[in-house]
């Protein structure tokens, strides 16, 4: 009779852990997922105005920037950083900015083609873009966003590929 009561107990206690840890899963957090919408860019005209070739590289940025939770800063009353657990992007704004740079040269019908992360691919230019900031800024009245971005545009077409074109 003595290891039956041995089991009943191991039973009891194993039932007590599973609903208690049951009990403690129970609700997962609500996560809130954002994206940055580029409005479209006008069509210059049907032809492209350009005969050559954009490629564009993949945007570029720190750590912070890269991750898919939303930073935020507060400014007051002391300068606090952090990132919000519930508060997601769909995909890192790396991507987010790179999508939304390569759909808006495509729409624009400047260029006669534009390749994203053209790799070993020919192309005539290439847009280099880097993410600076990218954040939710709390302050007493409100809160905000600050966006940086710095673009390059090199000329792949000469021997020394020069940038021909610089944007913040």
């Amino acid at each position: 009779g003595c290891s039956s009561g041995k089991g009943l107990i191991f039973r009891f206690f194993i039932l007590f852990f599973l609903v208690l840890f049951l009990n403690a899963c129970g609700k997962l957090p609500l996560i809130h997922h954002y994206d940055i919408r580029y409005p479209q860019a006008p069509a210059l005209h049907a032809t492209p105005k350009l005969s050559e070739t954009l490629g564009i590289a993949g945007f570029t940025a720190s750590f912070a920037y890269r991750q898919s939770r939303l930073l935020y800063r507060e400014e007051e009353p002391a300068a606090k950083v952090g990132f919000y657990e519930d508060r997601r992007w769909v995909s890192s704004p790396t991507e987010l900015l790179t999508l939304a740079a390569i759909s808006h040269f495509r729409q624009s019908g400047l260029f006669a083609r534009v390749i994203p992360n053209p790799g070993d691919a020919t192309v005539d230019f290439l847009l280099k873009g880097r993410i600076t900031e990218l954040e939710e800024v709390d302050k007493a009245d409100g809160y905000y966003a600050r966006v940086g971005l710095e673009a390059e545009l090199y000329d792949l077409r000469q021997k020394n590929h020069p940038v021909i074109w610089t944007g913040t």
